[in-house]
């Protein structure tokens, strides 16, 4: 993910990670840990992954932490470093990743392009632009599943390499779960899964996992040792997952309730609703 701009996170949750990193990486080459442009990203996207998790998304209930780029890019306005360009970098990220806002990303990272153009970032910029343009491409796409909308079908091979479609579940309720083991919401959501797969099962009902993991081995030892036993499809690119590309999912978790003709009945359920919307779907009380 440092050499790509990727979709959002659960919201942060993968892009915190990379910071962090960073810091660490900043650190081993002997820099001081106590003031640093990496320390101080560090320090304000913890801020933000505070708020995220606490649901606060949008650029009102973000307002104040993201005058503190501004404040990180005239402390060190000097400089013309990696670590520097990384917040200019990490800013575009969090306009394109959490807000989709598209224009806003697209100015700064044509901002680093111009201001940073030697660092590592400042030469992934028109890759970067070009990852803009798919982001708008899987908003167009989003914006076709809707209730009552055929959900488009693929044909992949799962962790165990079976072959998955959703063709064939007709005549079965299916969940298209996008997650990921990194995910905190995610794996909050496991318990509920596992309680609807083992009581509605029988009566017609079926999960689909799209893990957003970047590694397949992880995955496979998670869902194993918490007895997922509904397939999964992994091809370990994280944000770059080939069916998640495909669906425009830009967070996780993400999901589809399908019908038994394959139309969306609704998503991004959980919780209750997503109980009462399958029971409501399998003709149960």
């Amino acid at each position: 993910m440092r050499t790509a701009f990727c979709a959002c996170v659960a919201v942060l949750a993968l892009f915190l990670r990379i910071e962090c990193g960073v810091a660490a990486e900043t650190k081993s080459q002997g820099t001081s840990s106590r003031e640093s442009p990496s320390t101080d990203l560090q320090a304000l996207v913890g801020q933000i992954q505070s708020k995220l998790d606490e649901g606060k998304k949008t650029q009102t209930d973000l307002a104040d932490d993201l005058k503190g780029f501004d404040v990180l890019l005239e402390k060190y306005k000097g400089q013309r470093s990696d670590e520097v360009a990384e917040i200019l970098q990490t800013e575009a990220r969090l306009y394109l990743q959490v807000f989709e806002d598209f224009a806003k990303s697209r100015q700064l990272v044509l901002q680093l392009k111009r201001d940073f153009p030697l660092t590592t970032q400042g030469r992934q910029a028109q890759e970067i632009l070009n990852s803009i343009t798919k982001h708008e491409e899987a908003e167009r796409t989003r914006s076709f599943l809707v209730t009552g909308n055929q959900f488009p079908d693929f044909a992949e091979k799962d962790t165990t390499r079976n072959q998955l479609t959703l063709s064939a579940y007709r005549g079965r309720v299916v969940l298209l779960e996008f997650w990921a083991t990194w995910s905190k919401a995610s794996i909050a959501d496991v318990p509920d899964l596992l309680a609807l797969y083992d009581k509605h099962r029988s009566h017609g009902f079926e999960i689909i996992g799209v893990s957003l993991d970047d590694d397949t081995l992880k995955l496979s030892a998670f869902t194993a040792r918490n007895k997922m036993r509904w397939p999964q499809f992994c091809d370990a690119a994280s944000w770059k997952n080939k069916l998640a590309v495909k669906y425009g999912v830009n967070s996780v978790p993400a999901n589809y309730l399908l019908d038994t003709e394959g139309k969306i009945i609704a998503k991004n359920l959980r919780g209750v609703e997503l109980k009462e919307q399958v029971a409501a779907a399998l003709g149960k009380k």
